[in-house]
């Protein structure tokens, strides 16, 4: 995220709109734009209910075309699906089937965060038939495996809304004549047409965080954020105070199995216990500190993978943190990710990091910036990976204020 111009390429790509071209209903193929400039092309063959989606990006020509193949009921929603990519940049190979995700490169099986809810996907929320009305439904990404809470709406005019559990929208197609061509824009990076922009991470007066012990943040509703953890204390409606000694509770906290995260591998195994020491905190320190050292960064990052970061010790800080939270999980410490922005260089920027369970609390750590304890650069918004469905919700609307002393804003 942070130093890595080409995950934050990889962000924006997954969450950018289609521009129409005429195209048979059984097939077509449309362009993908990053702000103004084609960077892709998609193509969409349909049998029935059966539906095949190949994109390939411009400048890849060596990497194979990302390619999903889902089951469509009646209503559009998703049955069963399977995504795979295979480039020098990461691997994968994701299936759902029977409410259940696997990775069937490493085995690790993920349940539905909703069970009885009906699965859709952003990448076909265009044959998603307009309802009646509002329907509670489970938003998936197959590339990272995130989920999300959400409700589809019917739009005035024709076309479906998809906003987050907590009102923020998510995506939307237009009317029924644009729906063919998969139409839809929102949230944040989020482009629509060749004539689009792309917008400010975050507003542009934004303060950076170290510049203040107490900020609020505006644009989305502060219910969808996990404001409080190692490090920064939330204050309520949606604003903070950065406390280098606050360090929240972590026993209502157990041991939670996320794809990509593949802490018993045996390469993060053999990694592990090589940087194993007596005391916990020595070792989420040097696993810190070696996988600072081990991980290129001047490349960028592909698909977060703790595995796949061992394997080609290139990445981002997303990366890092997927490989830094297995690793301590392979040491039988409680570790979680986090991601959020980070203050570097006078400026925010998307970041991932660690916290780590030490005598029940929770301390923040970082590969990216090796070290331990908490970080008054570091401004904490989501628990987990934090991939296009979760980031794309706070790209261009997160608007961040200095607080009053009491939090208040001014």
């Amino acid at each position: 995220m942070s130093e890595r111009a080409g995950a934050g390429l990889a962000l924006l790509l997954g969450l950018c709109a289609c521009p129409p071209d005429p195209a048979p209903a059984a097939a077509g193929q449309r362009t993908l734009y990053l702000g103004t400039q084609p960077v892709g092309t998609i193509r969409e063959e349909n049998a029935g209910p059966q539906l095949q989606r190949t994109s390939r990006l411009t400048g890849h020509a060596a990497d194979e075309p990302a390619v999903t193949r889902l089951s469509l009921d009646p209503r559009g929603f998703v049955q069963s699906a399977r995504y795979m990519r295979s480039s020098a940049r990461g691997h994968r190979s994701v299936l759902l089937e029977h409410r259940t995700l696997t990775d069937r490169l490493s085995g690790v099986q993920v349940s539905l965060a909703a069970p009885d809810r009906p699965v859709v996907l952003l990448d076909v929320l265009h044959h998603v038939a307009r309802p009646a009305a509002p329907i509670d439904v489970l938003v998936v990404d197959l590339a990272s495996g995130e989920q999300l809470l959400g409700r589809l709406l019917p739009r005035a005019g024709g076309g479906v809304a998809l906003v987050s559990d907590t009102g923020v929208p998510i995506a939307h197609v237009t009317a029924p004549t644009e729906h063919a061509a998969g139409v839809r824009q929102g949230p944040g990076a989020f482009v629509e047409g060749a004539a689009g922009a792309t917008p400010a991470v975050l507003h542009p007066d934004a303060p950076a965080v170290r510049d203040h012990h107490r900020l609020c943040l505006t644009g989305i509703d502060p219910r969808g954020l996990a404001l409080d953890g190692a490090g920064q204390r939330d204050l309520g409606g949606g604003c903070v105070e950065l406390d280098r000694d606050h360090h929240p509770p972590a026993e209502a906290w157990g041991p939670v199995t996320e794809l990509f995260i593949e802490h018993g591998d045996p390469t993060v195994q053999r990694f592990a216990a090589t940087l194993t020491r007596d005391r916990p905190a020595a070792t989420a320190v040097a696993m810190a500190e070696a996988i600072h050292r081990l991980l290129d960064t001047s490349q960028g990052g592909g698909p977060p993978s703790a595995r796949e970061a061992i394997a080609r010790r290139t990445g981002d800080c997303d990366d890092a943190t997927a490989w830094l939270v297995a690793g301590l999980r392979a040491a039988g410490l409680t570790a979680r990710p986090v991601v959020g922005y980070r203050a570097h260089e006078g400026h925010y920027v998307p970041h991932a990091w660690a916290e780590v369970a030490l005598d029940g609390a929770w301390y923040a750590v970082d590969a990216m910036v090796p070290g331990l304890g908490a970080f008054s650069t570091h401004l904490r918004l989501f628990e987990g990976l934090g991939g296009p469905l979760t980031m794309g919700r706070v790209l261009g609307r997160l608007r961040v204020t200095p607080a009053g002393p009491e939090g208040d804003r001014r």
